[in-house]
């Protein structure tokens, strides 16, 4: 082979060498990870609408200025979220206000999280608008211009409310705990009511049943005080939109433990007589909270289901 030729092909060699390397270069230049290493124990979201700040209080997280307690595992997976993003591509600058205007990052559109422990700033997340396939979003981070298309649905991760974040728990004893349970039911102007107790000692278990011309079915009344042991929420009421027109239909009182319970259950109607809703109270939380039919019916037993 000719010199002449052989440096020909040596050169074009040595150029696709230099063509692979900048592309691997560049691909890596494109893709930005955002990591923090520390847990938090502070969190501001903020929207054009609201901001409340989560604290973290030993094992607990209260959220806002009511200190409402927060469910644990949805927050840990929002801090988990917020500590691992990636940005797939720099998509522009906050200097270009049309641009900006265009990814939804100015202020009138934008939504911010943050991340503190111990007063400093971990992060601070500019979240703007989600992208036309639903699973990327454009965000900036922390003081920086830069505008990154990142991964994932940041607004449906990041961006929650705070009936997302609050614990939907109303209570929770082990099924042993349950040693009472008295339910009353309203129908008009009539009333029903009846009571079971138990008292465990060591292995023997003695029964009560209000109803004494029945022989009850003590297999039927423990497995109904398991069911009764716990008691969650699908949704919390603030002061300006919790109901108070509904049907009293039942009082649920619940010796757990040490713990007297007692759970007043409504029913709301439509002009036609139909349910539309349901919501509850309890003694041990002063907020409003909304109960499922099939909750209600749970609590809702006549005697004949525990006769033998």
């Amino acid at each position: 082979m000719k010199p002449r030729k052989i440096i020909l092909l040596s050169a074009c060699a040595i150029l696709l060498c230099i063509c692979i390397l900048q592309a691997v270069l560049k691909q890596g230049d494109k893709i930005k990870s955002f990591k923090v290493s520390e847990k938090p124990d502070e969190i501001t979201i903020k929207t054009p609408a609201t901001e409340f700040t989560l604290t973290k209080d030993g094992d607990e997280w209260l959220i806002g200025d009511k200190k409402y307690t927060g469910n644990t595992t949805t927050i840990e997976s929002l801090i988990n979220s917020a500590s691992t993003l990636k940005g797939l591509e720099k998509v522009g600058s906050l200097s270009n206000d049309t641009i900006m205007n265009r990814y939804e990052l100015n202020k009138e559109k934008e939504n911010i999280v943050t991340l503190k422990k111990e007063g400093k700033v971990l992060t601070e997340i500019h979240i703007g608008k989600t992208s036309s396939t639903g699973s990327q979003s454009y965000a900036t981070i922390g003081n920086s211009k830069d505008i990154y298309l990142m991964a994932g649905n940041l607004e449906a991760e990041l961006v929650k409310n705070m009936n997302d974040l609050r614990s939907k728990t109303i209570y929770k004893y082990n099924a042993s705990e349950v040693n009472a349970v008295s339910i009353t039911t309203y129908d008009g102007n009539k009333q029903n009511n009846f009571s079971i107790a138990r008292l465990i000692q060591g292995e023997d278990t003695m029964w009560t049943f209000s109803e004494p011309d029945k022989e009850l079915d003590e297999d039927k009344a423990s497995e109904w005080f398991a069911s009764l042991a716990s008691l969650s929420t699908n949704k919390w009421y603030e002061d300006s939109d919790k109901p108070t027109d509904g049907r009293h239909v039942l009082t649920a009182k619940i010796e757990a433990g040490k713990d007297h319970l007692t759970l007043e259950v409504y029913e709301v109607l439509n002009d036609e007589g139909k349910v539309t809703s349901s919501y509850a109270t309890c003694n041990n939380t002063p907020y409003t909270f909304g109960i499922t039919g099939s909750t209600i019916n749970k609590y809702k037993k006549d005697t004949g289901y525990f006769e033998k």
